[in-house]
């Protein structure tokens, strides 16, 4: 299911395409697992001197408390990181082979743009 990004939201029944699907599940994967590592390094951060402390790090009396909730959240990122990772590998096997040509065909004039604009630059007066 889809939500409108408001605080309730509005629920929609899933994709029934199987593409679209993983794409949501993947997407859904990214956002936990880029906020898990951000959360991350904002305590690490705050640990090493720099950016605010929130009002829950204030339970964290010891030094101890402090590196064991350090630890928790590297292991909460790590492992939502790896299942995003999952997920990421598992949309690429879904994904049309009309999408993968189309995607090398990008690439590849990308490339030769690349290669034509290094020419142009190297043709000095």
């Amino acid at each position: 299911a889809t939500a409108e990004n408001n605080s309730m939201g509005i629920l929609s029944p899933p994709p029934e395409n199987e593409y679209e699907c993983a794409q949501l599940v993947t997407r859904f994967h990214q956002v936990m697992a880029e906020q898990a590592t951000s959360e991350f390094e904002e305590f690490k951060g705050w640990l090493q001197g720099s950016g605010k402390r929130r009002d829950e790090w204030a339970k964290l009396y010891t030094d101890e408390d402090r590196l064991q909730h350090l630890r928790a959240l590297q292991n909460k990122a790590r492992l939502l990181r790896s299942r995003y990772a999952r997920h990421r590998r598992e949309l690429q096997q879904l994904t049309p082979e009309w999408l993968r040509e189309s995607e090398a065909i990008d690439i590849e004039q990308q490339t030769q743009q690349a290669q034509f604009q290094s020419a142009v630059e190297s043709i000095k007066l």
